[in-house]
């Protein structure tokens, strides 16, 4: 399973998936985190209104000024790592068993996770939780894709979503309840649209062909093709944060929405009078400190640390930041925004998804000159 945020805990979806091999669902779905990664000045100065003027998510009471992308293809945002990899697959004799493995694999997986779903969860639609489907619709359809995928709230006190990231029948997100409880609306969609990322790009398809290839190749390379796998996960990561970044087109609010996942810090249950105020800019000063102290450390110290952070299934928060401002001021992403067709207005009277949100993702703006 793709999950927006890293866990090493087992979920209640587990249930679904220990029923069928732990082989085949570990290819199959592989747990992941939402992040973002290193820049120069993603919120600070004058280049900073400049990038908010140009791509700002709507405020209460605001028309929509966003783009979609009817025609998007998903190596037009994918990470250059993964695009290399998932292209490398295409053209490698493995690419022989996707069918096999998008029509019998995988169908039985989503199956059985589908199931899962409908027994454990609420399924949301215009008629339960309209107004979180219609934040869901609109992110499938600024992404491009064909059809809305079905989308689920299942309890759990760790806020998280997930999906088998395979285009199939039934394809399918599910976000938990402490997810909806813990965001604004924005944030709430940028996850969405981590999500959507994952199955536009159908990284568990890519990824187990990839995988197959690797348990068949010379066991001296095994170490390396090891590592590569691990890395093209968490680039896998990086390409699903741009995904949700083309929904919102706002950074800071994907910024806002990663914070509140690694800090738990949302909603009004703290104690502390209002809603706390997650801070951009001090996060970004954090990974900047981050960098610092990892260069600056014991050699024993810095070593260990790499190595404990090694095997995890997706990239740190600090770095998924970093990146995510570098693609935010890159021209590839500009020239998506420049290119990208208005939303249609909604009629007169009708109110769109952010209208009266209680967002306070707009802390993370800049004031400055």
């Amino acid at each position: 399973m793709w999950c927006y945020f890293s866990s090493s805990s087992r979920s209640s979806r587990s249930r679904a998936s220990s029923s069928l091999g732990a082989l085949l669902l570990s290819l199959l779905s592989t747990t992941r985190t939402s992040g973002l990664t290193p820049g120069s000045s993603f919120l600070g100065g004058r280049s900073r209104r400049r990038l908010l003027l140009a791509y700002a998510s709507p405020r209460r009471g605001e028309p929509d000024s966003r783009v979609k992308f009817p025609e998007l293809v998903d190596s037009q945002f994918r990470h250059p790592l993964d695009r290399d990899l998932t292209d490398a697959v295409k053209r490698s004799p493995v690419s022989f068993f996707e069918s096999f493995a998008r029509n019998v694999g995988s169908s039985t997986v989503e199956e059985s996770l589908r199931l899962d779903n409908l027994a454990f969860s609420l399924r949301v639609s215009e008629s339960q939780l309209p107004r979180v489907y219609a934040l869901f619709r609109e992110a499938a359809a600024i992404l491009g894709l064909e059809k809305t995928p079905e989308l689920y709230v299942r309890q759990d006190p760790r806020p998280n979503a997930y999906t088998l990231a395979v285009d199939g029948k039934s394809p399918f997100v599910v976000l938990t309840s402490s997810l909806v409880d813990l965001v604004s609306e924005r944030e709430l969609q940028a996850v969405m649209g981590h999500e959507l990322g994952h199955l536009k790009c159908e990284h568990s398809l890519w990824l187990l062909l990839g995988q197959i290839a690797a348990s068949v190749s010379p066991p001296f390379v095994d170490d390396i093709l090891a590592t590569l796998l691990r890395r093209w996960r968490k680039a896998a990561e990086y390409t699903c944060d741009r995904a949700a970044l083309l929904v919102v087109q706002d950074p800071h609010v994907v910024v806002a929405a990663l914070i509140k996942l690694v800090s738990g810090l949302g909603g009004n249950k703290h104690g502390i009078g209002n809603k706390p105020t997650v801070s951009a800019d001090a996060f970004l000063r954090q990974a900047e400190d981050y960098e610092r102290a990892l260069k600056s450390a014991n050699p024993l110290v810095r070593n260990s640390f790499r190595t404990q952070v090694a095997g995890l299934s997706h990239p740190l928060p600090i770095d998924r930041v970093l990146e995510l401002r570098r693609w935010a001021h890159s021209s590839q992403f500009k020239a998506l925004i420049a290119n990208g067709k208005p939303q249609r207005a909604p009629p007169a009277g009708e109110t769109t998804p952010f209208d009266d949100d209680d967002d306070d993702s707009s802390d993370l703006r800049g004031r400055g000159p």
